[in-house]
Formats: structure tokens, sequence, C-alpha cells
């Protein structure tokens, strides 16, 4: 997902895919937590309306 999403801005910005630089291990950890996070708070959401 990171990955898609990297490539994604890299080629609406510049137009191409080649030369396209890779994500740090920092960048891929901080998008991990950020989906985790969605996943905690629709759980939690949905604990609620049970």
């Amino acid at each position: 997902m990171c990955n898609a999403e990297h490539l994604g801005s890299y080629a609406t910005h510049y137009q191409m895919i080649r030369g396209c630089p890779k994500l740090s291990y920092e960048s891929v950890m901080a998008k991990r937590w950020e989906v985790l996070d969605i996943i905690n708070k629709l759980r939690n959401k949905n604990y609620k309306y049970s």
C-alpha cells in the first residue's frame, strides 16, 4: 500500500515511474502504524454499536 501511494504520487508529479526513489524504512513503518491506527479506530467504533 505504501509503495503504491508513493509510486502514484511520483508518477503524478513527474509523469513517469523510472527514477522513483526507494522508500525509507521509517516511511514504511509510519504508514504501517497509520493503517493499524485506522483499523483500531474502526474496531472500537463497531464495538460501540454492537
